[in-house]
């Protein structure tokens, strides 16, 4: 029941719904936004509620109030070059192949400025330090990251080392011309051996660093379909 275009959002509280705070409403309803940047938004004066500026991101919010909300601009990032120890599996003059931690993250991001693959890259190659570029609302560094992992998952990572690799590496990642395997540990014994898992995906309301599936909270009409075998 609201719309949001690049940096704002505007709409109505389904009647239904009971008092919340305003900074947990506006998060749900903007899952790729970090509620820290909503918070800063709200004490900036960018959020109304039926005509009214708020500035306390816990004013509590019901049923049938108009909210409006612009959002701040993302703070920018620079990825420096750290040296950190990397598992290196392969390196040429193209590529480099880095068995990835399970505690490393891959890049620079709001929340992890440092101790990332790719300042590790930077220092290994010895290259400088990289400012970010923004893809939609949010900065990102990515130089010659072609794919990723989650901070808690291991494994390989394939980095280009030149423009022209990282754009061909990128084309195979697209066409599904590269095979990817995972392993896992689950809790019990999967009652098959193949399925077929299909769910919404969206942020955790619990914890926003994480994601989750839900076909019962509200804001998951604003989910990601995903679709597993």
């Amino acid at each position: 029941r609201g719309t949001h275009a690049l940096g704002e959002y505007h709409g109505t509280i389904p009647e239904e719904t009971v008092s919340t705070r305003i900074d947990v409403w506006l998060s749900g309803q903007l899952p790729h936004t970090s509620r820290a940047r909503v918070q800063d938004s709200i004490r900036k004066g960018l959020a109304l509620v039926n005509g009214k500026t708020i500035t306390k991101p816990s004013f509590p919010v019901i049923g049938g109030d108009e909210v409006v909300c612009t959002l701040c601009g993302a703070a920018p990032l620079e990825a420096t070059p750290e040296k950190i120890q990397l598992d290196i599996v392969h390196e040429d003059d193209h590529v480099i192949v880095v068995n990835k931690a399970a505690d490393m993250v891959v890049h620079p991001a709001p929340g992890h400025y440092g101790g990332t693959l790719v300042n590790a890259i930077l220092h290994h190659c010895g290259l400088p330090a990289t400012p970010s570029r923004f893809r939609g609302p949010r900065p990102v560094i990515r130089p010659g990251i072609v794919h990723r992992l989650d901070k808690g998952t291991s494994g390989l990572i394939v980095v280009a080392k030149d423009e022209q690799s990282q754009l061909s590496l990128s084309e195979q990642f697209k066409s599904r011309k590269v095979r990817r395997t995972y392993l896992s540990l689950t809790c019990g014994t999967p009652s098959t051996t193949s399925g077929r898992i299909e769910a919404e995906i969206l942020r955790d309301p619990r914890d926003r660093k994480r994601m989750t599936t839900s076909d019962t909270v509200p804001s998951a009409r604003n989910a990601r379909f995903a679709a597993s075998r």
